[in-house]
């Protein structure tokens, strides 16, 4: 039992250890002659006070950095579930969302119609991020190799008591 309690972290240590990467982050590896390969996802919540995130080009944190990119079109962004490249006109949809809500006679109480109001997207709800990675195993040389493939920014969504509902993908941006 105590063995099982161990082996995960343990597996984590050494495989890491073992990745082969120079100093830029990138590996000379081919992952198309891999003897193994996985494509694994791990969330990152910017609140976690143990992650120790540091911030990029002075004070400006990496998902407010991100998303800046995206809105302005200097970084591209991709659909979550089709991985297709996003529009300008998608991505203003997701930074400023348009709800139908119904509007109602104050003096009936009855519903008096529908009015569109155009939202702005809640950045105070954007403090995670998903990082998709894809890890390869040479058998020949015993190395565990990884590399970066994309990042997803998180929105979380909360009930109406304020406990968090989970969070809701944007969009991916590939490296």
């Amino acid at each position: 039992m105590m063995l099982k309690k161990y082996f995960l972290p343990l597996f984590i240590i050494v495989g890491l250890a073992s990745c082969n990467m120079d100093s830029s982050g990138s590996s000379d590896f081919d992952f198309n002659k891999a003897d193994w390969l996985s494509e694994a996802n791990f969330k990152f919540d910017f609140n976690d006070k143990s992650a120790k995130i540091k911030t990029v080009k002075g004070d400006t944190k990496l998902i407010a950095y991100i998303l800046e990119g995206v809105e302005s079109g200097k970084i591209p962004a991709y659909d979550y579930e089709t991985e297709k490249a996003l529009s300008a006109k998608q991505i203003q949809q997701i930074f400023h969302p348009i709800d139908t809500i119904i509007t109602y006679d104050l003096d009936t109480g009855f519903e008096s119609g529908e009015k569109a109001v155009k939202n702005d997207l809640n950045l105070g709800a954007i403090t995670r991020f998903r990082l998709k990675q894809e890890w390869a195993f040479d058998e020949e040389n015993f190395k565990l190799y990884n590399k970066n493939i994309a990042l997803a920014i998180l929105e979380t969504k909360f009930n109406d008591d304020n406990s968090i509902r989970g969070d809701l993908p944007l969009f991916w941006v590939k490296f």
